[in-house]
């Protein structure tokens, strides 16, 4: 793979990037010696990268070009990735990334990656260390790594951080320090407020108590227990064990502010349709009003019209009443007629 071999060290940084991507994707189709190969190439291009960004880094570097810093940073990200997928040796340039606070965060965040791969004195050093940075994806790589390979200092660990430690990003190893000294580290100024905010992650309102049924229980890396050896009881200083990993489950921040937030949503549709049930019920009630008003009316219209039928009929018995008078009138004066003409 020649081509490859020549872009790995080539002096623009893009030519770079891509055969760093090409290298570490084909890894797995390569034979040992082009891998070996390979590797060494991409090494150099990582120590290549990082000089190249330390020198775009400068001011007058980057008056000339802005971008050119992060070119370098990407690249100086790939030939780590790359070296790392190869089986390069990279121990000593990942410990020096993760160790320069003023490194691209991707940068470090590769490094870190290639060293929880490895063992040693200084690589557990470099990861104690790393718990603290900046970034919060280092720190849970560190953590996450920490709490596997040393569980029996997390305690130790804990308290060296206190209140500065991140209890998200470091919840592995809160898991495995709680589940040996939680009540110890919760009676502790410097770590009760990272433990109260672990506690909350890792076993909300509802998720079941210790061993982690219904919402708090079962979560990534294995087992539904607080840490390797212990429940929620352990962290309150309770003998009982519910076993399992490194505990991370629950719902997040983010998670619990969207429940709020879609939650609130549901909240409002349901007083919605309350309310429109509502409306829908006083229109009904308005209807009935409206329906026992014409009720009303057409009762006072059949009253009025049976009181002119009355009147009507008592008019036609008026006058049927004048008609026989009348009639009788003219029967007495014919007879008083015959009367005298007899």
């Amino acid at each position: 793979m020649p081509e490859i071999t020549a872009a790995l060290s080539a002096a623009a940084p893009a030519a770079r990037i891509e055969a760093a991507w090409m290298a570490g994707a084909a890894a797995a189709t390569l034979t040992a010696e082009q891998r070996a190969q390979l590797a060494r190439v991409a090494a150099s291009a990582v120590d290549r990268a990082a000089t190249g960004w330390k020198q775009a880094e400068a001011t007058g570097a980057r008056k000339a070009d802005p971008d050119h810093a992060a070119r370098e940073a990407t690249a100086w990200q790939a030939a780590l990735w790359a070296t790392r997928r190869l089986g390069g040796e990279l121990e000593a340039q990942a410990l020096a990334a993760v160790a320069n606070p003023q490194a691209p965060a991707a940068v470090r965040q590769e490094a870190m990656a290639a060293l929880v791969e490895r063992s040693g004195a200084k690589i557990v050093t470099a990861l104690e260390q790393a718990i603290g940075d900046a970034d919060p994806r280092v720190r849970a790589l560190a953590a996450r790594q920490l709490a596997i390979s040393s569980a029996g200092r997390a305690e130790e660990l804990v308290r060296k951080q206190g209140d500065r430690l991140d209890p998200i990003a470091s919840s592995p190893l809160l898991s495995a320090a709680f589940s040996r000294a939680g009540g110890d580290l919760l009676a502790a100024a410097g770590t009760r407020s990272g433990g109260a905010a672990w506690g909350r992650r890792a076993d909300p309102p509802g998720g079941g108590g210790p061993g982690g049924g219904g919402r708090g229980g079962g979560g990534g890396g294995g087992g539904g227990g607080a840490g390797p050896g212990g429940g929620r009881g352990k962290i309150l200083g309770r003998a009982e064990d519910s076993g399992g990993g490194p505990r991370r489950s629950g719902r997040s921040p983010a998670g619990r502010a969207a429940g709020a937030r879609f939650g609130g949503q549901d909240r409002s549709a349901d007083a919605r349709r309350g309310g429109a049930a509502e409306r829908r019920r006083d229109d009904d009630d308005d209807d009935d009003d409206d329906d026992d008003d014409d009720d009303d009316d057409d009762d006072d219209d059949d009253d009025d019209d049976d009181d002119d039928d009355d009147d009507d009929d008592d008019d036609d018995d008026d006058d049927d009443d004048d008609e026989d008078d009348d009639e009788d009138e003219d029967r007495r004066r014919r007879g008083r007629r015959r009367r005298r003409r007899g």
